[in-house]
């Protein structure tokens, strides 16, 4: 029975957040997983805007919602499908590319994290140390288990020293 309510709580969330994003053009929220280290870790808060995906690039993140989950993955290609235009992505610490989203699932594109108190850009085309570090990561799953390890360490010795504020993974944050 739990399961159920906590299913239904999510779907209502996902649906007001998609609702925010559409009606105010932005939306905070903290990240869920790991899928997309080093450029976006755990709890970190997301800086999505509104944006057509017909304007969407290649190497840009873009929040996709998708069987009840919002993705938050880079843009690795286009295909078409049934005449129409679909997007590629896949998580940087992941080894295959995600299926096709169509047009109606990208609802956005993450413009930057808050990460520990600082904003941080997300960059479409990252330097060749990030490159190289991204494929350590995607082929090393010691590597990952390592940054995660690194990045909570960080995370914990901040609040310390009386930094950040506590959110649960996937909450929204505020509009912007």
């Amino acid at each position: 029975m739990a399961s159920a309510v906590q299913t239904a709580h999510d779907e209502v969330r996902r649906e007001l957040a998609t609702q925010v994003l559409q009606s105010f053009g932005g939306l905070r929220f903290a990240a869920l997983g790991s899928s997309m280290i080093p450029a976006i870790y755990p709890e970190d808060i997301l800086l999505v805007r509104r944006q057509p995906a017909a304007n969407v690039r290649r190497g840009q993140v873009v929040l996709a919602s998708r069987g009840g989950r919002f993705y938050a993955h880079r843009v690795v290609g286009t295909v078409e499908e049934r005449g129409e235009k679909a997007w590629i992505t896949r998580g940087d610490a992941l080894r295959e590319d995600d299926p096709p989203f169509s047009e109606s699932d990208v609802l956005g594109v993450v413009s930057g994290v808050i990460r520990r108190g600082r904003k941080i850009k997300i960059a479409e085309r990252p330097a060749p140390p990030t490159k190289c570090l991204r494929w350590c990561v995607r082929n090393s799953d010691t590597l990952t288990v390592a940054l995660l390890r690194w990045h909570q360490q960080r995370n914990r010795r901040w609040e310390r020293r009386g930094g950040m504020w506590r959110v649960w993974p996937g909450e929204v944050v505020d509009c912007l």
